[in-house]
């Protein structure tokens, strides 16, 4: 059950990385075609040819909006790192932890605490109801302090740090579940 849960983490961070980098290659790809963009103009994502006035407009963007949202640790990385947080969360809430729960003879998963999971819910609920924002409940976070700053901004650095965190969180559970 361990191997399964870390399988399906190691494909969302997969999934983590395969965006991050092609965040910065897209703006590497546009940089290399205009060099200097006017700042002003936008970029246009949309469905048919752009050339035929049944075309549709998907979303526009600043060029300059674009290249600063897309560098690494700014926005696009930290939204794709929140929906990893709350993902993995959600797998362990939602399935693992009653699998794990039944394999250590708990009734209830419930009675499964994990500290780690129980700080990944914090973030995981500010990021869902308060937008990422900071709050009073961020007070309970040690192994996860790093990541209590005003507003949940996950760097690649803390995603590295909190994947760690989650594999040892899992061992340990599996020695449990051996003995």
């Amino acid at each position: 059950m361990t191997e399964e849960f870390k399988d399906q983490i190691d494909q969302l961070y997969g999934t983590y990385h395969d965006a991050t980098i092609g965040f910065v290659a897209l703006v590497a790809k546009l940089k290399s075609q205009n060099p200097a963009p006017d700042p002003n103009k936008s970029l246009h994502y949309g469905l048919g040819d752009p050339n035929d006035p049944s075309a549709r407009v998907l979303h526009s963007v600043k060029f300059s909006d674009l290249y600063e949202r897309n560098e690494p640790d700014r926005l696009n990385h930290w939204i794709i790192g929140r929906m990893l947080l709350v993902s993995v969360y959600n797998l362990w809430e939602d399935y693992y932890r009653q699998e794990f729960a039944d394999q250590l003879g708990f009734k209830e998963k419930n009675e499964l605490k994990s500290g780690l999971f129980r700080e990944i819910k914090i973030i995981r609920n500010a990021i869902i109801h308060k937008q990422g924002k900071k709050n009073s409940k961020f007070k309970q976070l040690k192994k996860l302090k790093f990541l209590a700053k005003e507003s949940v901004q996950p760097t690649q650095e803390d995603i590295q740090k909190v994947i760690d965190l989650i594999y040892l969180e899992l061992n340990e559970i599996e020695k449990i579940a051996q003995r």
